[in-house]
C-alpha cells in the first residue's frame, strides 16, 4: 500500500517538525489514540484504538524515529506483528519553509499481511486517507494558541501553565516478570503511605 500527500501550515518547520515528536500533541491529533509516551530516544508508543471491518480494538504500535534531519525530515517505521497480522512500514516526511508557512509532504508504504492487510484496498486506503487528512487539520488547529509556542496543547493545563508531567515507562525484560506492564484497565498499585 502506497499513500502519499502534503499539507500547508501557517507555521515554521521547526514547529512542525517538533510538534510531530511532542506526545501531547501527538495524542490530542492522532484519531483514536489514547495515549502516546516515548520508550527511548529513537522509539514512540502510540495505543490507538482501530475499528475497522474485521479489527476492533486497542493497539500499542511502536513507532521508530530511523532518521533526523532538524526541522526538515523525519523518516519513521512501523516493523510489527500481532494478533491481527504484521505491519512493514515506512513513512518519509519532508518540511520545507515557505513565505507564507510551511509545506509538510509525506510519502508511506506499508507491507500488510493478516487481518490489517484489509486496509489495502480503496474502502481501506480511503480511511486511511481521511485519518491523515484529520490528523493534519487538528494539527494545524492548534498552531498559533499560545504566545509560549505554536501547538501547544492547552486543553488540558489550561492557557499558560505548566506542561503536564509525561509519564515513566517501565522497560519490559524478558524473564523479570517484575518489568512486565499491568493489562489495560487493571487497577493500578496500591501507593505506600507515608508516615511524618
Amino acid at each position: 500500500m502506497k499513500i502519499n500527500g502534503s499539507h500547508k501550515f501557517k507555521a515554521t518547520s521547526k514547529q512542525i517538525y517538533n510538534a510531530i515528536l511532542d506526545p501531547r500533541i501527538l495524542q490530542s491529533c492522532i484519531p483514536g489514540c489514547t495515549s502516546v509516551a516515548y520508550l527511548d530516544s529513537d522509539r514512540i508508543r502510540a495505543d490507538i484504538a482501530i475499528n475497522l471491518p474485521g479489527i476492533s480494538g486497542t493497539f500499542g504500535i511502536i513507532i521508530h524515529i530511523a532518521e533526523r534531519q532538524e526541522p526538515n525530515k523525519l523518516t519513521l517505521q512501523v516493523q510489527q506483528q500481532g494478533k491481527i497480522g504484521s505491519i512493514n512500514a515506512t513513512s518519509e516526511i519532508d518540511i520545507a519553509d515557505e513565505a507564507d508557512g510551511a509545506l509538510l509532504t509525506y510519502n508511506a508504504s506499508a507491507d500488510l499481511a493478516g487481518a490489517v492487510a484489509i486496509a489495502n484496498n480503496p474502502i481501506g486506503q480511503g480511511i486511511t486517507k481521511n485519518t491523515l487528512n484529520s490528523f493534519f487539520e487538528k494539527l494545524a488547529a492548534c498552531g498559533g494558541t499560545t504566545k509560549k509556542g505554536w501547538c501547544e496543547d492547552t486543553s488540558r493545563s489550561g492557557r499558560g501553565s505548566a506542561p503536564a508531567p509525561r509519564e515513566k515507562l517501565t522497560k519490559i525484560v524478558p524473564g523479570n516478570p517484575a518489568s512486565i506492564e499491568a493489562p489495560r484497565g487493571s487497577a493500578p498499585a496500591p501507593r505506600e503511605k507515608l508516615t511524618k
